[in-house]
Formats: structure tokens, sequence, C-alpha cells
């Protein structure tokens, strides 16, 4: 068990309502004992998942809320992404998210020998999916790989992948015990 103590819970659902944001909550308030605990909901902040040309083309975005969630990120040593899987994949803000916060000289770099060097070494990820239909072996070791492999470029680690079945809305008694099944990993 690593010894974590700021972590940022990342919300990629449009329904606040929903099971998954509603084990992202119940990560927040079990974790917030253990150091500090900062949600980022995108969705409820309105995120712009859009990565302009001329923000590609600087390497860097002037917008207070991309250079926000950066700072938390720079602070956090560990990432908890919560989502659900949709057509196969992630929601697009999120894939936006990573385009526009994961931009070069923040989270790499490229060395004199044009390899990518991770920025972010010191941070581990666990992401919670979601899902109502079952995972196809393909799905998962899709999702796997994209996620560690891309992020393997920052320098986070992918330390787990939880994936949670939720047909219907689940009682607090479910999301208590799921939250604290991810709890227990970290």
């Amino acid at each position: 068990m690593q010894n974590f103590t700021n972590y940022i819970i990342l919300i990629a659902h449009p329904n606040p309502g929903s099971s998954c944001a509603n084990i992202a909550q119940a990560v927040h308030n079990g974790l917030s004992s253990r150091g500090t605990a900062t949600t980022i909901n995108l969705y409820q902040e309105s995120f712009e998942p859009i990565l302009q040309l001329e923000e590609l083309r600087r390497k860097f975005s002037f917008e207070p809320m991309v250079l926000h969630h950066q700072d938390l990120l720079k602070s956090a040593n560990h990432i908890l992404m919560f989502f659900p899987l949709w057509w196969n994949g992630y929601p697009a803000i999120l894939k936006g998210w990573l385009d526009r916060i994961m931009c070069a000289e923040f989270a790499y770099t490229y060395t004199a020998e044009n390899n990518i060097e991770g920025l972010l070494k010191d941070k581990y990820l666990t992401m919670n999916i979601t899902h109502s239909e079952p995972i196809e072996e393909n799905d998962s070791v899709f999702l796997r790989n994209y996620f560690a492999g891309t992020l393997k470029d920052t320098g986070i680690t992918t330390q787990t992948i939880h994936f949670t079945k939720v047909q219907r809305r689940l009682g607090n008694t479910r999301i208590n015990a799921i939250a604290q099944s991810i709890i227990d990993t970290l």
C-alpha cells in the first residue's frame, strides 16, 4: 500500500445522481480522513473539452480552469477517475480533458534524442469504470492498454482498474461497499 496524502477524484459523468458519481462521492468522503481529496466534476464545471488549434500550437493554455486542473494535478499523489463505459469507450469530455491537461511541457517533454520523458513520475492512477452491459475481454484490454500506454508517456503509473456493473441505481450500502473496496486498493 502506497502512502498517498493528496487525491484528485475526477468524475466524467453528466448525471450527478448516477451510481458512478455517487461512488466517487463516497470514495471522496472515505479518503478525506487520509489527506486532501479534491473532486473535479468535468460536467458540473462545464469543462470545455475541445482543444483549439492555437492552444495546440503553443502547447499551453491560458484558460483558468485548465491551469487550475494542472495545478491540482501537480500537487496530487493519486488520481482516481470515475466514468461510464459508453460505446466501448469513455466519454468524450474525458478525452478532451486528457488532450488539454496532459499537454507537452506539462505532462511530458522530448529529450535531445527525441524520446518522450514523462514529467508526472510521482503520480498514480486508479480508474473506476461503471457499465451496464457485460464487458468483453477486448474492451477491457483496450481500456487498460489505452490508459496505461497513453499515461505511461506522462510518467503516471496506472495502479488499478475497477469495473463496476450497474444495471440500476445502487443503494447507499452497495455504493459504500464499492467505495471501500476501491479505497482498500490504494
